[in-house]
């Protein structure tokens, strides 16, 4: 208990994780799909609907412009299927959210059905807060008919059962700008890599394009003040052949040779200049703005992004611009191991105190692997569907930037689905890797390597501790880890 008011106490630092018309047509092999029509994900368990009227509370994040009224529009399938069936939606701000869920969690007082960033659900599965979905599992696999890195939230390596269904994800492509790369002579195919990435940054950098009297940046990523600085590291550390925490999850490797040659890479872009140090005192939403005002020749966002560069400003998007104009999406370039980027998202639960499990369930099978539902609520948000046969829809194919969208999910990579990793998270790495954007601006002195291997070491040490008391706590969760890691080999 001692943990989870500790828990309670953190500010709500992760991710949704770790924030056009779809096709109406389910694929054949979409589970959902099984009884024919676009919601038959609802209609198809007809039968185990309890008898009588039932009201279902569903908790979200603002996940779209309009989360209250696109939620509705979402569900009228759903609703025409089952018209005795109110589902009120009631949306939490994700500043707030970790806290309320907790102390739901707590109080037994929560919702039917809940959003959970992929981060939470090992912890939230730890403290029995959540309904087994075993039987949902058989019904629709979920191991094999959503995208392979999601089964790591649902069913958590430190649990026996399945407690949560993906619901949409979070992948970070690179936006660039077109006409940025035609001046400069660049190819956007010689990106791939990180030494050809290295290198086009390089010759932007060398023609000297101005905007507005300014000259455009090379590239732009935030520095300590961000709440995506893990996730912002992340692909540089995979891609170099590192990691956060050992095959097991059980100690912090972050200061290996591997994971400090992806986060050295990464810091150099600012140590060269490719990336303003000014930007270090940034945010993601101040980024993102100086990419839209035109300033930047590149920078990695949420495909969240495409949807606000297409929408006109009346719907509170950019189209017009002369950025929305010029510009395309890439995959992010592969280090010396692989290319790994960051995926985050969030996944369906129901909660322990729900009234109406089985009813809540129906829910979550339609929301989840109703291709049609994953579809339409990837054209609201912006976020990619995680059921994997929607990537067969002319959505995807039929557009040269969400085709990029659909090719870069096979790269996608979870933090490991262990309940400890939110504190890691958001009390140890969120200070520990900000504390190297200093180090790379000379903030407090001399930039060095041996800082930034000093600053990993230091994380380890704290990180190891803190997995240490969580074992001192929950020793049989050691035997859980290691039949996950058998099972995954």
């Amino acid at each position: 208990m001692k943990n989870v008011f500790r828990m309670l106490g953190l500010a709500m630092l992760f991710a949704i994780s770790g924030c056009n018309k779809a096709g109406k047509e389910g694929s054949p092999k979409d589970p959902a799909a099984k009884g024919g029509s676009a919601s038959s994900g609802a209609a198809g368990a007809e039968a185990t609907v309890p008898n009588g009227p039932g009201e279902l509370l569903v908790w979200v994040m603002p996940n779209s412009p309009k989360p209250e009224k696109d939620m509705d529009a979402l569900l009228e399938p759903f609703k025409a299927a089952h018209p005795d069936v109110t589902v009120k939606i009631s949306v939490l701000d994700w500043g707030s959210a970790w806290t309320k869920l907790t102390t739901a969690a707590i109080s037994g007082d929560g919702p039917d059905v809940v959003q959970l960033g992929t981060t939470w659900c090992p912890f939230l599965t730890d403290l029995g807060a959540l309904v087994s979905l075993d039987d949902l599992d058989k019904e629709i696999h979920v191991h094999d008919s959503f995208l392979p890195t999601t089964w790591a939230a649902a069913k958590p390596r430190t649990s026996e059962h399945v407690t949560s269904v993906p619901w949409f994800i979070d992948v970070r492509p690179m936006f660039y700008r077109t006409d940025v790369f035609a001046q400069a002579q660049v190819d956007p195919k010689s990106l791939g890599t990180w030494d050809g990435y290295l290198a086009a940054l390089e010759k932007i950098r060398a023609a000297g394009i101005k905007n507005n009297g300014e000259v455009v940046s090379p590239i732009g990523f935030p520095g300590k003040n961000d709440w995506n600085v893990v996730h912002n590291f992340a692909p540089w550390i995979w891609s170099a052949g590192g990691d956060f925490l050992s095959p097991m999850g059980d100690k912090c490797v972050l200061n290996s040779p591997e994971s400090m040659k992806g986060i050295l890479f990464y810091l150099d872009l600012v140590r060269k200049g490719l990336n303003p140090k000014t930007n270090m005192e940034k945010n993601t939403a101040q980024v993102s703005a100086d990419f839209d005002a035109g300033r930047l020749a590149t920078f990695f966002e949420s495909t969240i992004k495409n949807v606000y560069l297409e929408r006109p400003p009346e719907q509170g998007g950019s189209a017009g611009s002369h950025v929305a104009g010029n510009y395309g999406v890439l995959l992010p370039p592969a280090g010396p191991a692989k290319r790994s980027v960051f995926m985050g998202g969030s996944h369906l639960a129901v909660f322990r105190s729900s009234k109406r499990p089985d009813l809540a369930k129906m829910l979550v099978r339609y929301l989840t692997a109703d291709s049609s539902a994953q579809l339409a609520y990837s054209e609201i948000s912006g976020f990619l569907p995680a059921l994997k046969s929607a990537f067969a829809s002319p959505y995807f194919s039929a557009d040269a930037k969400r085709r990029v969208f659909r090719d870069i999910v096979p790269y996608g990579r979870c933090y490991p689905a262990v309940p400890y990793w939110g504190e890691i998270e958001t009390a140890i790495l969120m200070k520990r890797l900000g504390n190297l954007f200093d180090i790379a601006a000379e903030v407090n002195g001399p930039y060095s390597e041996a800082l930034v291997k000093a600053e990993m070491d230091a994380a380890v040490k704290d990180i190891d501790g803190q997995i240490q008391a969580h074992f001192k706590n929950h020793p049989e969760q050691v035997e859980l880890l290691h039949k996950s890691l058998a099972a995954a080999d």
